[in-house]
């Protein structure tokens, strides 16, 4: 990764849990277990915080990479964002 995008802090995130929920089901003979497809329904509130919660912590680390402000301002100049 280029030292730019280095943060010091990357071992230091506090991810949000997600809560894993049993469940399983068979598709042409296997059994698929899936303990996150409860997160499939966007207006779950569990799943409503959870998006809230990764978005804040995306938020602050793309909020505290050096250069982020050149970055932007050169996509931004190219029409890439």
């Amino acid at each position: 990764m280029a030292d730019f995008m280095r943060n010091e802090r990357s071992q230091e995130f506090d991810y949000p849990k997600a809560i894993q929920e049993k469940f399983e089901e068979v598709i042409f003979g296997e059994k698929i277990e899936d303990p996150y497809r409860w997160m499939e329904d966007l207006n779950h509130p569990a799943v409503i915080k959870w998006i809230d919660e990764e978005n804040k912590l995306t938020r602050e680390i793309l909020d505290s990479l050096p250069y982020r402000d050149y970055l932007q301002k050169e996509f931004r100049r190219r029409n890439i964002c």
